[in-house]
């Protein structure tokens, strides 16, 4: 059991699946254990970790040779679809593909992980689009020359390769049929037993969680299992079954300080004793490897209490405020505007990002204003539907209310029609010119350069 595995990992301190190289796709076979779900909540946490231990150890003992190997991803591979020659791929679109070739070998697999919902999403939107080329290879057992990769992993992936025709039959069957790509149920017709996905949904994740399920994954559970940073493991949800993530933070993982306004760094520092449910606090961490006090700029809302370890949700980063008029509106003030206005459109929001009016030439003879960059799957908004945005923003953010009623200090936000090329160029721009892998990419719901807003202008339409 992936899940199983992931867990257990996760809170004995080893997180390194979520440092591989790209998406991996999990050949979790059918079994009593598939109910791991309904599990978490039967179990105390003690009692959750002593299971999961007993199980792994009989499990890799009878499953695999590679369990006294000391190369950690020799312990696990074994749970893969895809041999290990693929997590060596630097190209993502060829590591994708690959990927996506043993996963559509593999029948019995169930689970897909990868970091964000996004990643996941742009995953089937590559299977959408390359699925003959797919079929093709896997008909055919090997990598077409078409797939640009390293001549050792071609002949790794080659080797571990067989002609698999009667599944590639299957799939095009799957794939030419109609609405394959639209009804949602794509990816239980592919892998009948797929049980869960683990991936982020949490903050702005959850546009592109709903455009997931919406389009090809439909009942798929999606499993937000983990709270983590390049700081290190933060939390643990264990409420697979609950739509809005939520996670326990682990005490044992790092010190964990609380700024109690996700405000100025003077403001005063709480530990988790002394907060109250409700509260919006800002993450201050200090982790084993020597980050002291350290200001994440996550800002997290305390909903419970599990065993005295706070339980949150959370909101934003501190980073992505729109702040024309000190206002100070958060990516989670405004994307929930922003959703609640879209469920009455005419049409589908796919994508969003945001920016100051200051960043634009003549910003100086107009009102200060937001400016807004949507990709819409339909017609471009009405006026009718634009004002209603500007509603929701009142409703949702009571400063910014305040100046709109005033009249004056405050411009109607601008509105851009964007298409998919121009969020495919700040991604691309944003990877070549930072330490950001393609799994650890997020949109920025906030532009804060011009040069990056001229590039989201170019070719957007009022």
């Amino acid at each position: 059991m992936m899940l199983l595995w992931l867990l257990n990992g996760i809170l004995l301190g080893a997180i390194s699946l979520l440092a591989l190289a790209c998406i991996q796709i999990s050949s979790v076979r059918k079994s009593p254990y598939h109910t791991f779900a309904s599990m978490v909540k039967q179990y105390a946490t003690q009692k959750l970790l002593a299971f999961v231990a007993r199980y792994m150890r009989r499990r890799f003992d009878r499953d695999t040779k590679h369990f006294m190997k000391k190369d950690g991803r020799e312990h696990t591979q074994f749970l893969y679809s895809s041999p290990p020659a693929a997590n060596d791929i630097p190209a993502e679109p060829a590591a994708v593909y690959v990927h996506l070739l043993f996963g559509l070998r593999d029948r019995e697999l169930g689970a897909i992980e990868a970091n964000f919902a996004s990643f996941v999403y742009s995953v089937f939107s590559a299977l959408e689009r390359d699925w003959q080329r797919l079929a093709r290879d896997l008909a055919a057992g090997r990598l077409g020359k078409d797939v640009e990769v390293p001549d050792s992993v071609r002949t790794a992936c080659d080797a571990a390769l067989s002609p698999e025709p009667a599944r590639a039959a299957e799939l095009r069957e799957i794939f030419e049929s109609e609405d394959a790509f639209r009804d949602g149920r794509l990816a239980r017709r592919v892998w009948p037993h797929l049980n869960f996905i683990t991936t982020v949904t949490s903050g702005a994740m959850q546009l592109y969680a709903a455009r997931l399920q919406r389009r090809y994954t439909g009942q798929v559970p999606l499993y937000s299992a983990l709270y983590a940073a390049t700081e290190g493991l933060l939390g643990v949800n264990l409420w697979p079954e609950e739509s809005q993530p939520r996670y326990v933070l682990h005490p044992r993982a790092m010190l964990f300080e609380f700024g109690e306004t996700a405000g100025t760094d003077g403001d005063k520092i709480l530990l988790a004793s002394e907060l109250e449910v409700g509260g919006e606090y800002e993450l201050i961490v200090t982790n084993r490897s020597g980050m002291f006090r350290f200001r994440m700029g996550d800002v997290v809302r305390v909903v419970d209490f599990y065993n005295g370890a706070p339980i949150v949700e959370f909101l934003y980063r501190k980073g992505q405020l729109l702040d024309v008029h000190s206002e100070k509106m958060s990516e989670a003030a405004f994307f929930g505007a922003l959703r609640s206005a879209a469920d009455g459109w005419s049409s589908t929001l796919v994508d969003y990002t945001t920016a100051e009016s200051v960043l634009l030439a003549g910003a100086a003879d107009n009102p200060p204003h937001y400016v807004v960059l949507l990709e819409l799957n339909g017609a471009p908004l009405t006026d009718d539907e634009r004002q209603k945005v500007d509603e929701s923003l009142c409703a949702h953010h009571e400063v910014y209310r305040s100046f709109r009623c005033q009249g004056g200090h405050r411009d109607l936000p601008r509105w851009c029609a964007s298409d998919r090329a121009a969020f495919e160029r700040l991604r691309q721009h944003v990877l070549a010119n930072s330490d950001t892998s393609a799994l650890q990419f997020k949109v920025p719901r906030v532009l804060r350069t011009e040069s990056l807003l001229q590039l989201m202008l170019e070719g957007a339409t009022p």
